[in-house]
């Protein structure tokens, strides 16, 4: 990757080298758009938090969920950098939102530093991963998965925290260590799917886990473990198809060079995990190449027909990274929708709309180089790519970082890295919401 004004890539490294983020990327300049940009919030690197780096959440009344990878408890302190991190909501108030900090992560074995966007499971309560935190590898912990739920009493303040249940501790072994920035998955039965490990060459290779309920506890087991050419790191989570098998993608490994890029060792692979018996076969569906671009980041998204829509960071044929279609029928060789000119470079997944328009963000790139919103419309069998929102690293933000979300409206959603309150060191990070024209 190219240099960057921040590069969030292990800020603490530790033996057991939690990722505390990604890098940072580009984008194209496009087509604007008359749609509304709007900030929801911008943090202070207090008790709000700092640094937000993953996707938001939006329950079915229209509430905004996220994390923040720093601030709230400042018991985590690293140099310029600050706070434990926080589970954040944005409530809408007629007119305006309310921001309420839900939990404010302590360290230690509570956890510290998500990256990871939080999820509604089918029991109604959040669930996410810490980056760092619990009592194994070092004093920086291997991270943890948790559970948020809301008070059992009604709560008359404006700001109510919710309780936090703790549900695994990773012990950098052969459960891996310090899960990345991708989302848990539930299965019907509301186990938890999710990836860690693969963080560096110290610990096992990158592991897909489930962690099962049983007897009011939670058992941790191995899917897969991830070894050889096909280990890489797993900052994307796991995803179902309709026919029970879990997909994901690795950043590097797999068995292709991607040329441009010479620290990492591979372009990347997307696989497939299909249920085998008691266990489950690993197959890599797409070596990721120059044709298509490498490095992927962030959840698969499948559409109603079964397709597969992901992005490529880096070393595109246009070359920056890509947004590609992988057909259901056959499982040919990615189509790449848009190629981003460079340095264009999305750093997580699509989201798409009830017509089939795919949103996403990219970290640099735009008229201010600090990042874009973008739009894909299907027209006449390709697709036109329109830019929805320039950053310019003042109230709006700057380093998009993370997919876009979108309500029943139309509304969409996301977080800006930096920019926004300089309290914090480049600022401490925006929420934005662009509104459905």
């Amino acid at each position: 990757m190219k240099n960057a004004p921040f590069r969030f890539v292990n800020i603490r490294r530790s033996t057991c080298a939690s990722i505390l983020a990604l890098g940072l990327i580009f984008a194209a300049a496009g087509i604007a758009s008359a749609q509304s940009f709007i900030v929801l919030h911008s943090f202070t690197g207090q008790g709000d938090g700092a640094w937000p780096m993953a996707g938001l959440t939006v329950d079915q009344a229209g509430n905004v969920y996220g994390t923040s990878t720093l601030g709230g408890n400042v018991s985590c302190s690293y140099t310029e950098f600050a706070g434990c991190g926080t589970v954040f909501k944005l409530a809408r108030h007629n007119s305006s939102w309310l921001f309420s900090t839900l939990y404010a992560f302590n360290g230690g074995g509570d956890g510290a530093n998500p990256l990871t966007p939080v999820t509604f499971g089918p029991d109604g309560n959040l669930y996410g991963t810490t980056a760092s935190g619990g009592y194994a590898c070092n004093i920086d912990g291997c991270g943890t998965v948790f559970k948020l739920q809301p008070q059992p009493t009604f709560c008359r303040s404006v700001s109510c925290p919710w309780r936090k249940t703790e549900l695994y501790q990773f012990t950098g072994q052969a459960d891996g260590a310090g899960p990345a920035t991708g989302s848990l998955t539930f299965d019907a039965t509301g186990n938890i799917y999710g990836t860690s490990g693969g963080l560096t060459s110290q610990y096992p290779s990158a592991v897909v886990y489930e962690l099962s309920k049983s007897a009011g506890s939670w058992n941790f087991s191995t899917v897969y473990s991830f070894s050889g050419d096909q280990a890489g790191y797993p900052f994307a989570g796991v995803v179902f198809d309709r026919q029970g098998n879990l997909w994901g993608s690795m950043n590097a490994g797999g068995l292709v060079q991607c040329g441009s890029l010479p620290q990492y060792n591979s372009c990347g692979v997307l696989f497939k995990l299909t249920p085998s018996g008691s266990g489950w076969t690993e197959s890599a569906v797409v070596q990721f190449s120059d044709a298509t671009g490498g490095n992927p980041f962030g959840n698969l998204l499948f559409d109603n027909a079964g397709n597969i829509y992901g992005t490529v960071s880096d070393n595109g044929p246009s070359g920056g990274g890509a947004v590609y279609k992988l057909n259901a029928a056959g499982l040919q060789s990615p189509n790449v929708l848009y190629g981003f000119p460079t340095p264009g470079e999305p750093m997580d997944s699509v989201a798409m709309d009830a017509a089939g328009n795919l949103y996403g963000t990219t970290l640099y790139g735009g008229m201010h180089n600090l990042g874009t919103v973008f739009k894909l419309t299907p027209s006449n069998g390709g697709w036109t790519y329109i830019d929805l929102h320039d950053f310019t690293g003042g109230s709006d933000g700057q380093y998009p970082q993370a997919k876009v979300t979108l309500d029943s409206a139309g509304n969409i959603y996301g977080i800006a890295l930096q920019g926004g309150s300089q309290n914090c060191h480049g600022g401490c990070g925006t929420v934005w919401e662009i509104t459905a024209q």
